[in-house]
Formats: C-alpha cells, sequence, structure tokens
C-alpha cells in the first residue's frame, strides 16, 4: 500500500495522468469535429438533392460564423463535388464581409477565387489598407487577361469612398488610363477616375475634371462638388452657387450648400425673395436647426400659397419645436397674434404636418386649448382629440371665455373622435347632467359612430322626467339609426301609464313622431291625447310630413271613433292639413258633449279662417264650461274679424263674466291684427278694474307701427290718467316696438307728433337714443341723430348738440339741419333753453353748435 501511495503521489505520475486526459480530450473533440462534418456534407448532399431542404438542415442550423468556421470545408466540397454550394450557402458574401473587417489573406484569396464579380473592390480597398496584397491582385488581373483591370476594379464597386490619392500614388503608371476613364460609358468607372484625378496637379487631368462637373451621374458631381479644389476661386464658387440652387439631385445641391458655406462664406449672399419657386424650395432645404435667421425664413415661407414649399418649410419648423411653441405660447389676451398663430398652425396641417399637436398632453393654457380644438376638427393624430378632452373638460365651469373650446371639443370628438374620446365625453356627460348649458352642448354633439356607447344612458336620461333639456335630448336620440330608437320610443307609448309619467310619456310620442315611420301612424293618432290641444297643433308640423293620403284616411276612420279624447286631439291639428272638408265636419261638432271637443273645434275652425264657422262658433263665448269659454275668447280674438271684436268687447265688459275669460279675451285681443281691438283695450283700461295690470301687459304686445299710431291717438285725447296708463304701456314695450316707433317717428304725422314726443321722453327712449350718439359704430350714431332730430322736443335738441362735434361728417350735418329747425318761433324757446342750460357742456356745445350753423360749416 505505501507503495502504491508513493507512486501516485509522484510528480511524474501526475503528468501521465494529465497528459492522457489531453489525448482522451483531443481524440473527442477530433471524433466530434469529424462527425460535425460528415454531418455537414451529408446535409449538403440532400440540400443539393431537395432545395427545399436548406432551411431545414442548414439555414436553421448554422449562422454566419459557424458558416465561416466552416469555409475550408466548402472549399473542399466546392472543388470536389459543386462549386454551386458557395452561392447556394451565401459564403461568398461572408468572406466579403469577413475579408474587410479582418483583412485577412486567406479571405483575400477566397474571395478573388469565388467571388471577384461582387468582391473584387473589396480586394482594391483592403489592398490600399494592406499594400503587401497589392501584388497577388495585381497578379490576379494580369493572369486574368484583362488589360484594362483598373477599369474592371471601377466596376465592381458601388461608390464606395476610398482614398483617391494613396489610389494615384499606387497606381501612378496608370494615370493615362485613369484619365481615358472619364469618358466611359458606366458611371463606376468615371467615379474612379475622379476620385484619383483629384490629387493629380497636370493640366490635362484638372481639365478633365472641370469638364466632369455636370456628369450624369450624381455621386459624381457630389464627390467633385465636395473635393475639388479649383484655382479660380469665384468660378468654382459659381458652379456650386448654380448646383446649390438648380442641380436635380438633393444629395448634389446638399453637398454645394455645405462646400459655400463652409469654404466660401465671404460670396455667399443670397436674396430669398429674388429667387424662383424652384430654386426657393431648393434652398429652404437647407435651413440649419436652430437658427433664428433660418427660423424666420421658414415661418415667412409657411405663409405663402406653394404647397410644396410651405411643406418644407413645415417640417423644418415642426423638427425645430418651433410650431409647439408658437401654440403653446398663445393667449386669448392678444387675439391678434392668436389669429395669426392659428392661421400658421392650419397652413401647416393642411400640408400634414401635424406633429405639434401632440402638445395636447401637455399644454394647459387655454389660449393653446382653443388652438387645439379648432384644429382638431379637420386635422391630425385623433389620438389626440381624447387628450384635448380631459384637458379642457377639467378647465370648464361654464364661464364665457372657455364656451367656445369646450364647443369646439365637443365637435372635435362628434367629428373625428375615437373608441377614447366617446367614453371620455360619456363619462362628461354622466357628470353634467345638472348643468343645463354644458349638458345640451353635449347632447348637441353626441357622435353618430358612438351610438354603441350612449344609447342605454340617453334613454336612461329619456325616461327620466327629471331631465329638463328633452328637445336637445331627443335630438341626440334621433341621430342614430332608426332600428335602435324606434322600438324603444314605440315601446313608451304603448305602455301602461304607470310605467312612465306624463311627461316620458309625451316625449316619447314627439321621438316616435319625428322617426317618421308610416307603419307608426295609426298608434301615434291613437296616442295624440297625451297632448293639449296646443302642443297637438304643434306636434301636428311634425305629422305632416308623413303621406297626405295615408294621414287623411287614418283620421277619416278616427274621427267615427267614440273616444272623445282622441277626436278631440284630431280636430286641433286638422287645420295644418289644409284640408277643407273636414270644416263642415267640425262646425257641426261645436256643440258635442264634451268640452275638450268644444275646444278643438273653435281652435281648428279659427285657423281655418271661415269667418261664417268663426261666427258659429261664437256661441261658446257663453259656454256653460268655464274653459271652452276661455278657449274660445282667445281662439276667437286672434281671428280678429269686426264682428268677432265686438262679441268679445260684450263679454270683456260683462260684470258677470269670471276674470279667467276676460284675461283669455285680453289675450286673444292682444294676439288679434284688427287695429280696433287697441280701442277695446284702452276702453277697458278706462275703466276701474282689477285685471287693469294684465291689460297693459296685453296692450305693450300690440307694438305694430298701425297699433302705435293708434295708441297715440288715443293718448292725444285721453285723460290724464289715461296718458299715465299708455306711457306705463309704452314702458313695458322696451326693445321690441323700437323698430316700429322708428318707423312711426319717420312717417312724421304731425297732428301726433308733440304726443308722440312726450311719449318717448316719459318712457326713456329718448334718452336711449342719446346714448347711442357714444356708439362707436358711425352708422349707429347717424340713426340716433336724425331719429332725435324728427323728435324734436327740448331733450332730443339736448343729445343734439352734444353730438355737434362727432367726427364723423354725415352726424354733423345732421346736427346742423336738426338746428336750422329751432329758427322757427317756436324753435326759439328750446334754443332759448339750451343756451341757458344748468349743465355747463351743453351751454358751450350749444353756442359753438350755433356760431357753426351761422358759417354752415359744422
Amino acid at each position: 500500500m505505501n507503495l502504491l501511495q508513493n507512486l501516485f503521489s509522484s510528480d511524474y505520475t501526475l503528468l501521465m495522468i494529465i497528459a492522457a486526459a489531453a489525448v482522451t480530450a483531443f481524440v473527442i473533440a477530433f471524433l466530434i469535429k469529424f462527425s460535425g462534418n460528415r454531418k455537414f456534407k451529408r446535409s449538403l448532399d440532400c440540400v443539393f438533392e431537395d432545395k427545399y431542404m436548406f432551411e431545414t438542415l442548414i439555414q436553421s442550423r448554422y449562422d454566419k460564423n459557424a458558416l465561416y468556421k466552416k469555409s475550408g470545408l466548402i472549399e473542399k466540397y466546392a472543388a470536389h463535388k459543386n462549386i454551386k454550394v458557395i452561392k447556394l450557402l451565401g459564403i461568398d458574401d461572408i468572406w466579403i464581409e469577413k475579408l474587410f473587417q479582418k483583412n485577412r489573406k486567406k479571405d483575400f484569396n477566397r474571395v478573388l477565387k469565388y467571388a471577384s464579380s461582387t468582391g473584387l473592390f473589396i480586394c482594391f480597398l483592403v489592398c490600399l489598407r494592406k499594400k503587401r496584397y497589392l501584388p497577388l491582385l495585381i497578379q490576379w488581373l494580369e493572369k486574368s487577361g484583362d488589360m484594362l483591370y483598373l477599369r474592371r476594379i471601377a466596376l465592381s464597386g458601388k461608390g464606395e469612398q476610398f482614398d483617391g490619392a494613396l489610389a494615384g500614388k499606387i497606381f501612378k503608371d496608370k494615370i493615362s488610363q485613369i484619365r481615358e476613364m472619364t469618358g466611359d460609358p458606366e458611371w463606376a468607372p468615371r467615379y474612379f477616375a475622379v476620385k484619383v484625378l483629384m490629387h493629380e496637379k497636370d493640366d490635362l487631368s484638372k481639365r478633365a475634371l472641370h469638364e466632369m462637373i455636370n456628369d450624369s451621374h450624381p455621386l459624381i458631381r457630389r464627390t467633385l462638388a465636395r473635393e475639388f479644389q479649383s484655382e479660380d476661386r469665384k468660378k468654382f464658387y459659381s458652379i456650386l452657387y448654380n448646383m446649390m440652387l438648380h442641380d436635380s439631385s438633393e444629395e448634389v445641391r446638399y453637398e454645394a450648400w455645405k462646400r459655400i458655406t463652409g469654404d466660401f462664406p465671404d460670396l455667399f449672399n443670397p436674396v430669398f425673395k429674388d429667387f424662383t419657386e424652384s430654386e426657393k424650395l431648393h434652398y429652404i432645404s437647407f435651413l440649419r436647426d436652430g437658427v433664428e435667421t433660418d427660423i424666420n425664413l421658414a415661418m415667412i415661407v409657411l405663409d405663402q400659397d406653394n404647397l410644396e414649399l410651405r411643406y418644407i418649410a413645415a417640417l423644418y419648423l415642426n423638427r425645430n419645436k418651433h410650431l409647439s411653441k408658437l401654440l403653446e405660447a398663445a393667449t386669448f389676451a392678444d387675439m391678434k397674434s392668436m389669429d395669426r398663430v392659428i392661421s400658421l398652425l392650419k397652413k401647416s396641417c393642411e400640408v400634414n404636418v401635424t406633429d405639434f399637436l401632440e402638445c395636447t398632453k401637455s399644454a394647459a393654457q387655454p389660449g393653446s386649448l382653443y388652438i387645439c380644438s379648432i384644429l382638431l376638427q379637420e386635422f391630425g393624430n385623433r389620438e389626440n382629440i381624447n387628450n384635448l378632452a380631459i384637458k379642457v373638460f377639467s378647465l370648464y365651469t361654464e364661464q364665457t371665455e372657455l364656451d367656445e373650446v369646450f364647443i369646439n371639443t365637443l365637435k372635435c370628438i362628434s367629428e373625428r373622435g375615437n373608441e377614447k374620446s366617446y367614453y371620455t365625453l360619456k363619462s362628461e356627460l354622466e357628470k353634467r347632467k345638472d348643468s343645463t348649458k354644458s349638458f345640451e352642448l353635449i347632447l348637441d354633439n353626441i357622435p353618430v359612430k358612438a351610438d354603441y356607447i350612449f344609447i342605454d344612458y340617453l334613454f336612461d336620461l329619456f325616461t327620466d322626467s327629471k331631465i329638463q333639456s328633452r328637445e336637445y335630448l331627443r335630438k341626440a336620440l334621433l341621430r342614430f339609426n332608426q332600428d335602435l330608437i324606434l322600438p324603444r320610443a314605440f315601446e313608451i307609448v304603448k305602455s301602461e301609464r304607470s310605467r312612465y309619467n306624463y311627461t316620458v310619456r309625451k316625449e316619447g310620442l314627439r321621438l316616435l313622431g319625428e322617426l317618421k315611420a308610416d307603419y307608426c301612424l295609426e298608434t301615434i293618432l291613437e296616442s295624440l291625447p297625451v297632448f293639449s290641444p296646443e302642443e297637438a297643433r304643434e306636434f301636428f308640423i311634425i305629422l305632416k310630413e308623413y303621406p297626405k293620403k295615408l294621414f287623411l284616411e287614418k283620421i277619416s276612420e278616427m274621427l267615427k271613433t267614440n273616444d272623445s279624447k282622441v277626436r278631440a286631439s284630431l280636430i286641433a291639428v286638422l287645420p295644418v292639413t289644409g284640408e277643407t272638408s273636414f270644416i263642415k265636419q267640425i262646425d257641426s261638432t261645436l256643440k258635442d258633449a264634451d268640452p275638450d271637443v268644444r275646444i278643438s273645434c273653435v281652435w281648428a275652425l279659427t285657423e281655418y279662417g271661415e269667418t261664417n264657422t268663426v261666427h258659429h262658433s261664437m256661441d261658446l263665448l257663453r259656454d256653460p264650461v268655464e274653459r271652452v269659454r276661455i278657449s274660445a275668447a282667445e281662439a276667437i280674438g286672434i281671428f280678429g274679424s269686426k264682428k268677432a271684436i265686438s262679441e268679445l268687447k260684450t263679454v270683456l265688459f260683462d260684470s258677470n263674466e269670471v276674470d279667467s275669460v276676460k284675461e283669455a279675451v285680453l289675450k286673444g285681443l292682444s294676439a288679434s291684427k284688427t287695429i280696433d281691438a287697441v280701442d277695446v283695450m284702452v276702453e277697458f283700461l278706462e275703466t276701474e278694474t282689477d285685471l287693469k295690470d294684465i291689460a297693459i301687459e296685453a296692450l305693450s304686445n300690440k307694438s305694430d307701427s298701425k297699433s302705435l299710431i293708434k295708441l297715440i291717438e288715443n293718448f292725444k285725447d285721453g285723460t290724464p290718467e289715461l296718458r299715465q296708463i299708455i306711457s306705463e304701456v309704452f314702458k313695458r314695450m322696451e326693445r321690441s316696438s323700437e323698430k316700429y316707433l322708428d318707423d312711426v317717428v319717420h312717417e312724421e304725422i304731425g297732428s301726433l307728433k308733440p304726443y308722440l314726443a312726450e311719449i318717448l321722453d316719459a318712457t326713456g327712449y329718448v334718452e336711449s337714443k342719446i346714448r347711442k350718439l357714444a356708439h362707436r359704430s358711425p352708422q349707429i350714431r347717424r340713426s340716433a341723430a336724425e331719429f332725435l332730430s324728427l323728435i324734436g322736443s327740448k331733450p332730443a335738441f339736448r343729445g343734439i348738440v352734444l353730438a355737434s362735434r362727432d367726427p364723423d361728417e354725415e352726424v354733423r350735418v345732421k346736427v346742423i339741419k336738426a338746428l336750422e329747425k329751432l329758427e322757427t318761433k317756436d324753435g326759439r324757446e328750446i334754443l332759448n333753453s339750451l343756451i341757458n342750460d344748468p349743465d355747463t357742456k351743453v351751454r358751450k356745445y350749444t353756442k359753438w353748435a350755433l356760431e357753426r350753423l351761422k358759417a354752415k360749416s359744422l
């Protein structure tokens, strides 16, 4: 045992074990490699038998490096079995790539032998780096039998950059041959020649280069623009300047521009406005990032109509973030600048440069959001619309300043929104259902394409009787496809009363009617009683768009029903049909047992306008049912024949009639077009009555010219008490009578003029006109001055003299004409009062105006 321990612990034994292990490892590695090579060869054999096996056996198993390691094996396979294996594996391209990277001799020889057609120029480039390979290349070229081997080298190139000076030194004895290559029909030899001759000093080479300035190949022109050195500096600058503006190749123009700005800045002084459109287009391609003068030029170009120029300028400004800066700096405080920014950014959008709209993610200023809300309606990434909506919705609190931003944002979503923005809008609608203004704005802009998102929620709102904006809600629903709306509207109309309240059922019927589905007409007509007679008449504006024949047939059938509610509703809407054949039947129904039917009859006959039948309905003024008398009074008053007015007067002055009926009479007289109605109401106002305020309100609705003249006549002949009442009537008219009052004043009715002036003074109308003498619009000041001169009262003239120094000549002329009227006996009193007016300014202006009046030169 000791002997064995000593033996195995000796250094000799340890070395023997290591050696044995190494030999074993080598043998194993050899066997693995040998096995791998055999497997690879078998794979190649299989591929040549079946080309479809290439991907499975070769491509999926061996990458570039693995194939490169088998270069020797592949060469042997090519030599002994099939030369096509080189192209099949693409190993030739790998050898070329490795040669360019590593400059190995083995690869150099492989490329020459197997890939000279594509790799010869790479071999040439390697020779420039490793001159020891040059003899091998020349020897190979000479052996190939090609006398112009430099041309062959050039033809194998693809315009690669190389050291022309070094190539010139290497092939110094071939310079004449290289010069000949400048006339070669192929561009590659010409390019090779230019690169070499650029460094030659002889005249022949320089002349050849000058003649190639306008070579047909852009790479050659670009090379000359970048590298050529000319002794005539100004002449070469001129050549470069021409290249920069006119060469058809972008890369050549850019190279010329770089050379000019680098070597000839002292000569470079372009005048952009003098360029042609084509020259401008070429020049703006060279604008430098971040240079203020170039940014300013791009802004000028962006504002031009030439879309091609505008596009290049927009790209440049967008790249420099200048468009985003313009957008983010916009503010409502400077609307002129805001409009300018909108115009410029829109022009950028029109050439599809819209990246600056991405600032919706970061913009916080209302001005910036306003611009985005305008542009995104037509342009830009629709994803930005949702970003905009989130920002605007969070800021908007129904303040006026942001109204337009909010509305524009809604339009963006409606016209170009995506699904995200639809859900954002729905969420906003839910939040704002109690904010009438914004709620209605959103309803007006529900996107049609978003029906699947909104439909259920909108019907939840529709069936909620607390929602006030029902018309907007109905219009929103009507924009969707009928198949989504009609079944639900029909279900509301046909449902039990207990399910939906009165308001919802009426809205359901309106919605169903507006869908204009002929096959629902009978259901609609049967449901008309849900409306009052007045509502039914309004609703019929919708129904009259249904096919007339079908509509009349349905009505004829349903007028025979025993249901008084249905008959009353139908009769109420009949006049809108224009069918007079129903008049006789309506007239005969005036004595129907049902009050609602009688009410519908009187309104229908009044709307038909048949005098005889309306007179028949006057009996209803004494109907036992108060609400029938009320409706009859109002309807007959609106019809307004002399006989009708006489009958209404009787009711009005009947001490036994209830006030509600008298109120209806006043309402009818107020709406009557008969001038006699004014006298009746004025007479009623002279009596002691509790309805005086209602009568004044009714009379104040008579603001047309004829009624105003009639009121003034009553004022003229009235007692002081009546005059006070009529003045109150005029006060209540406010702006509704303004146009007609102007007409009455311009008629200049002499007998009424002083009374009209008195009324207008008392109601503050003259003061209102005097205030308009300070309006910024000359036209409004002229109109006010003329009106005051026609009134001719003392208060009116106090206003006129204040306009004597108006900057507008026409106003001053009207003042002169007005003052001329004071040169009468009646006018002197007013004139004296103005000269002695307590107001210093009035006295001063009056004296000044009179002095100029004498000279007729205000």
